[in-house]
């Protein structure tokens, strides 16, 4: 097991490990000890949540607040989408081929879900969301690095070397077996199904919310705050420069990446609420298409990283990276000259009016 892999398990452990006794304890309904820990961890919020609050974060002598539309929906959401996920994984066997990976829809799963955590941050508490979301993040990424193996193949028309590819199968089962663990998905679910009942005030936030620029409200619903943060992320968008000049130059690759997650982030978010996503079908294609090109050139990017370290001439890749950078400009230019990022924010800034609570 990695280190990273046992810090994360052990930070989970140690959050959950909160006493949820009260001198009314035998005459409350009977729940699982995973409920109850995560319950006290939930009543018992960062400092700044705490001060002149009791447990449940109401003021000293005033009635708890009651859920808002926000925290009750959004525990269904997550519920839900880890519910759905969690299936998919149990259908992946243990030693799949990487094109077979690549065919398989739970690593999207995997993404959807990771996107409702950080949409839904501010209704929970911040450290042990982010515990589950690194779980959650972790094996997104350690499945990707094994599917790739098997774009890298077709890029560069080479087998890749076996001990590669059993270390990515390796680390993929790895960072999986956290959720493959039926106690884990206990704890997991008992938190998404014991949410605050309205927005957290204290510090801490996902990168999304931070790229957005705002914070989720208890003045909207579910689907107000998604919109909200999708809108606010495109906005920013489309205030700073979509592309990058040199696609060889490990740093420019990163903000390349960058954007493109930020974009395929709200894409992503808009197709988990129908709502969204209708009221975006009008520049759904160029958005799509930016997506796509810039996914195709980080991926002719990733397989010449490869070459490089397996010793694999580089002018065939080197011109496949240059020709999927080229039709990837086009489709930036393409977003860029519909004012696609606005006209799509424009769209959910409506839909996120027309849920406020």
């Amino acid at each position: 097991m990695t280190r990273k892999l046992m810090t994360l398990l052990l930070m989970m452990a140690l959050l959950l490990a909160v006493p949820a006794l009260s001198a009314n304890a035998q005459a409350a309904p009977a729940v699982s000890h995973a409920e109850q820990s995560v319950q006290a961890k939930n009543d018992n919020n960062d400092k700044n949540d705490n001060k002149g609050k009791n447990d449940n974060g109401s003021k000293q002598g005033k009635q708890a607040p009651q859920p808002t539309a926000y925290s009750r929906q959004a525990a269904a959401a997550l519920i839900s989408q880890f519910d759905r996920t969690m299936g998919e994984i149990d259908g992946v066997p243990n030693a799949p081929t990487s094109a077979e990976v690549k065919d398989m829809t739970f690593r999207r799963r995997l993404l959807e879900l990771r996107i409702l955590m950080d949409t839904n941050s501010f209704i929970y508490n911040h450290d042990l969301m982010k515990a589950n979301r690194d779980i959650v993040d972790g094996a997104y990424q350690a499945v990707g690095e094994y599917q790739d193996i098997s774009v890298n193949e077709k890029l560069l028309s080479v087998d890749v070397p076996p001990d590669i590819e059993n270390a990515r199968l390796n680390q993929m089962n790895e960072m999986l077996d956290p959720l493959r663990d039926q106690g884990t998905r206990s704890s997991m679910r008992a938190f998404f199904s014991d949410p605050r009942p309205t927005v957290r005030s204290s510090a801490g936030s996902p990168r999304l919310w931070d790229d957005a620029g705002t914070r989720a409200s208890d003045s909207f619903d579910q689907v107000g705050n998604a919109s909200l943060l999708g809108a606010s992320i495109l906005r920013n968008l489309a205030g700073q420069d979509l592309g990058v000049a040199d696609i060889f130059n490990p740093d420019q690759v990163v903000q390349f990446h960058a954007v493109r997650k930020e974009l395929r982030s709200v894409v992503v978010l808009a197709t988990l609420f129908p709502e969204m996503n209708d009221s975006i079908q009008d520049v759904a294609k160029p958005l799509a298409d930016f997506v796509s090109h810039y996914g195709d050139t980080h991926d002719a990017y990733d397989a010449r990283e490869l070459a490089k370290q397996i010793g694999v001439d580089l002018g065939p890749i080197s011109d496949k990276l240059s020709k999927e950078f080229s039709q990837a400009q086009d489709a930036k230019n393409v977003v860029v000259s519909q004012n696609a990022l606005n006209v799509a924010a424009d769209r959910l800034e409506r839909v996120r009016d027309a849920h406020r609570t």
